[in-house]
Order: structure tokens, then sequence, then C-alpha cells
């Protein structure tokens, strides 16, 4: 075997158990939840339902409204989510995602359009920061998700992604 074939073997091998060993779930897997419309919850969820999925104490609970910070990797990284009720259930679902830097700001960003291109179809709107999707949930007839990078370039990244039910 060739020096340089054999070197690219031992690299690969190398990668492969580095990339399994690795620690860690990436920020994109700590927010999305599977299942339901977002993070688990569907629209017009039920506040009991929200705590199941949660699975933590909120951190502000009120009866028309639920929020919960969730660290990421490090003190100044974490995400905020809150869930607005009516009578009906969750109408509105808010989150915003703190990062230390505005490329990894961007890469969630990227990640996220991507899942939501494939979960709700081609976005109604969109320009270089702000996407929005329209589709019919399994409990609401039109719900509105718009995902946005409101990150400052020079300093901290952040993603906001809200679902709202237009026939709220």
């Amino acid at each position: 075997m060739k020096p340089a074939t054999c070197n690219l073997m031992i690299l690969f091998f190398s990668l492969s158990i580095v990339s399994c060993h690795s620690p860690g779930v990436s920020v994109f897997e700590k927010i999305n939840i599977p299942g339901g419309d977002f993070r688990g919850v569907s629209i017009r969820s039920s506040p009991e339902e929200v705590k199941q999925k949660e699975a933590i104490p909120p951190k502000n609970e009120e009866t028309d409204y639920l929020f919960y910070e969730i660290s990421l990797n490090s003190d100044n990284e974490y995400f905020t989510v809150g869930y607005s009720f009516n009578e009906k259930g969750v109408y509105e679902i808010l989150l915003d995602v703190n990062l230390e830097k505005p490329e990894n700001a961007l890469q969630l960003f990227q990640e996220l359009n991507e899942n939501f291109r494939l979960r709700f179809g081609v976005p109604v709107q969109e320009d270089e920061t702000t996407i929005v999707w329209t589709f019919k949930s399994e409990r609401s007839e039109d719900v509105e998700v718009t995902l946005s990078d409101e990150s400052d370039n020079d300093n901290a990244g952040k993603i906001s992604v809200s679902f709202y039910d237009l026939a709220y």
C-alpha cells in the first residue's frame, strides 16, 4: 500500500473514532425536540402538555404564560422559550437562542431553515435575516412561523423563532 493511501486510511479511522466518542449535543438538537409543531409542542396544546414536554419547571408561570430559560454550553449561551395561552391552548411560541459567536448563530439559522423547509415547504417571505412560513398544524388551520437572525455581527449571535396561531 502506498504511504499516502495508508496515511489517509489512518486519518479517516482516527476521525471516525473521535466522532463516535465526541460528547455533546448540538444546539439545534437541544432546541429541536421531536414531535408537535415545535419542541414537541403543538399549537393549542394545554399548559399541562407543555410542562410535560419541557420536563423542567418553568422559570416563570402564570395562568396564560409559561417561560423557560435553558443553559446551553456555557453561562453566556442559553435559550429562552415562552408559551402564551388562551382558552384554546398555546397560540404563540417564542424562542430566543443567545450564542457567544455570530457564526454559531448563522449555523443554527441554516440548520433551522433547512429543517423548516423540509417540514413546512417553501417560505411565503424571505430576506437575508428573516424567513416566514405558513402551514396547517394538526390542531390549527393556519400557523405562521418566523425564523430571524438578530445577531450583532461584531459581538454575539441571536436567533429568534416564533410560531403563531393565525386562527387565534
